[in-house]
C-alpha cells in the first residue's frame, strides 16, 4: 500500500472515528466510549468497514426485497 493511501485511509478513519463518537450521545452511549470507538475504527481500517457497511447494506436491501414480493 502506497505512502499517500496509507495517510488518506489514516484521515478517513480520524473522520470516520469524529463522527461516530458524536453520535454516541443520540444512540444513549456514554461519551467515555470515545477512546473504544476510535480504537475499533482504527484497528478494523476503512477497507474493512466498507465490506462490512456494503454486507449489511445488501442484506437489508434483500429483506427489503423478499418482504415486498
Amino acid at each position: 500500500v502506497g505512502g499517500r493511501r496509507k495517510w488518506v485511509e489514516a484521515l478517513l478513519c480520524g473522520a470516520l472515528s469524529l463522527a461516530a463518537s458524536s453520535g454516541l450521545d443520540y444512540f444513549g452511549l456514554p461519551v467515555s466510549m470515545n477512546p473504544f470507538i476510535g480504537g475499533a475504527i482504527g484497528f478494523l481500517g476503512v477497507d474493512k468497514l466498507r465490506q462490512i457497511s456494503n454486507s449489511m447494506l445488501r442484506k437489508r436491501v434483500d429483506n427489503n426485497d423478499d418482504q415486498t414480493n
